[in-house]
């Protein structure tokens, strides 16, 4: 799948990226999870962080690709919406 996209959202995610945004955002989220006893859903993350879902769905991708987070086998019931979601842990 080839996704086009805008000169403008791609000089923004290169600004986020340079002045290390994406990075403190990471970390931050990272800590969160790591101080959950047991797997955490997106959701739940973006309510205690206080991050948007977008940023908190990124930063999540970025960390599970780069071994900052695991996602569990199975699914987890997410507090919030009720639903069978995947679950995050350190």
């Amino acid at each position: 799948m080839k996704t086009n996209i805008t000169t403008t959202t791609l000089a923004a995610y290169r600004a986020g990226l340079h002045a290390g945004l994406w990075c403190r955002q990471s970390e931050e989220l990272r800590l969160v999870i790591a101080a959950q006893k047991k797997p955490i859903s997106r959701r739940r993350l973006s309510e205690i962080s206080g991050k948007p879902i977008n940023v908190v769905t990124g930063r999540c991708n970025e960390l599970v690709g780069n071994g900052g987070a695991k996602v569990v086998d199975g699914k987890i019931k997410c507090p919030i919406s009720g639903r069978m979601v995947e679950g995050l842990v350190a």
